[in-house]
């Protein structure tokens, strides 16, 4: 099982040889693989993926991810196919996240967002009827700073949190466009 790859206007080299996958970069084409060239073995890797809109190829070991930096769409995917045809250990398959799974940090954190302006909105609404929340005593934290911010008004704190809002939507937006397809080789014994 012997392969070699040159990636175009680069002088990275992936060579697959004996159940290792080495890459690095060399100059010119290489005959021995030199000792710098960093390795990772096949027999250790439990799940290989490529990600269409993803310039990194990502093997899984039990404790680690390794990615090899590969900017050519067509050889990422040669190296996928080339290790699904030769190491039948490998179980394939091709789908598209969907949006929850592929940007779950944005969810989260519109969420979190959520919960810090019903926070503000709960001490603006205890502040304007007359009660009091003592910044002195309170542990400085995600509490104090939707009071704080509860204690500066409506008008300011509405505008803040639009803002947050308006710039995670925006960032989501763009993260959703670079949402593709996912090749997945796992290993069929796990």
């Amino acid at each position: 099982m012997n392969k070699y790859w040159q990636i175009p206007n680069t002088k990275d080299i992936v060579l697959i040889r004996d159940n290792y996958v080495y890459y690095g970069q060399s100059e010119k084409k290489i005959t021995e693989i030199p000792e710098y060239f960093d390795k990772i073995s096949l027999n250790k890797i439990k799940k290989i993926e490529n990600s269409e809109k993803s310039k990194h190829l990502k093997f899984y070991d039990k404790n680690s991810v390794e990615k090899i930096s590969i900017e050519s769409e067509k050889i990422k995917t040669e190296i996928v196919d080339f290790i699904k045809e030769n190491l039948s250990e490998f179980k394939y398959w091709k789908d598209l996240p969907s949006n929850i799974e592929y940007a779950k940090v944005h969810y989260f954190f519109m969420a979190f967002i959520l919960f810090c302006f019903s926070c503000s909105i709960y001490f603006y609404i205890g502040i304007s009827n007359g009660e009091k929340f003592p910044l002195t005593n309170m542990r400085v934290g995600i509490l104090h700073f939707c009071l704080y911010l509860a204690e500066s008004g409506i008008l300011k704190f509405v505008s803040i949190y639009i803002i947050i809002i308006g710039l995670t939507i925006y960032s989501l937006r763009k993260k959703l466009r670079t949402k593709g397809y996912i090749e997945t080789l796992k290993r069929k014994n796990n």
